[in-house]
């Protein structure tokens, strides 16, 4: 997917142990980069761990901290943002991964399903709250053109055609 936009800036919201890292920086081209968000210090340390020996040095810039406080000091102009990470805020990894992308790039979110939970009206829980805004918002926001991608636990899938609203 990255290859079809031609990605070379891509933001990771949740390295956790830096599989899906690994992979979104191995689909950049040279001189591309992958930017990461782990707020767990162990997780932080092992997604470093699968950087170096996937010797991804110079194309990765791994952050540790709270996504909600990194995120506004980021710059905006990423060709793709890459969800994966606690599923309370996703609304507010949302409106920051909009303001952060550029147009004609691509706001992907693992777990759109979350295990079932997001279809199971009875679940209340904080996190099938937040995955199913986020699956609303990506649904219903004029600025996007979304899909979720039934493989394993649902992927959505986001083409920000426009700035503004």
């Amino acid at each position: 997917m990255l290859l079809t936009i031609q990605a070379k800036r891509v933001l990771e919201i949740g390295s956790l142990g830096g599989y899906s890292g690994v992979w979104l920086a191995r689909a950049l081209p040279p001189g591309g980069e992958l930017t990461t968000i782990e707020k767990d210090p162990k997780h932080a340390q092992v997604a470093q761990e699968a950087f170096d020996m996937a010797k991804l040095h110079g194309r990765v810039r791994l952050i540790q901290g709270s996504a909600l406080d990194v995120l506004p000091t980021l710059h905006p102009g990423f060709d793709a943002v890459f969800i994966d990470a606690d599923k309370e805020p996703l609304p507010q990894y949302f409106d920051w991964g909009m303001k952060l992308l550029r147009r004609g790039g691509l706001l992907l979110c693992d777990n759109a399903f979350f295990h079932g939970a997001a279809v199971d009206p009875n679940d209340r829980s904080a996190n099938a709250v937040g995955v199913r805004a986020f699956n609303e918002l990506a649904a219903h926001d004029p600025r996007l053109v979304a899909t979720i991608i039934p493989v394993r636990d649902g992927l959505v899938v986001g083409l920000k055609t426009r700035d503004r609203a």
